[in-house]
């Protein structure tokens, strides 16, 4: 055996898992999936990802509901900054 211990990983945390921001703000994390206008197909999709122990294949319904949602309010905020222009 070698005398070297190594120090175990540090668990990351989930995506839901309300923590704050380390982009120098002190955002919660909560809040802004709440402002976002596909809060509900976000936390469908954290629910399928719970059941499924985190297995994106068994969730691709959850997964296109998503995106389709987030394709179109990044459609209506480009249209929104052409017309602003």
């Amino acid at each position: 055996m070698s005398d070297t211990f190594t120090k175990p990983p540090v668990p990351i945390a989930g995506l839901h898992a309300g923590s704050k921001s380390d982009f120098g703000e002190d955002l919660d994390v909560d809040e802004l999936i709440e402002r976002n206008r596909c809060h509900e197909d976000y936390y469908k999709l954290e629910d399928c990802l719970a059941d499924f122990d985190r297995d994106w294949r068994k969730c691709q319904e959850q997964v296109k509901k998503l995106k389709q949602c987030n394709d179109r309010v990044n459609q209506l905020r480009k249209a929104q900054e052409a017309a602003s222009k």
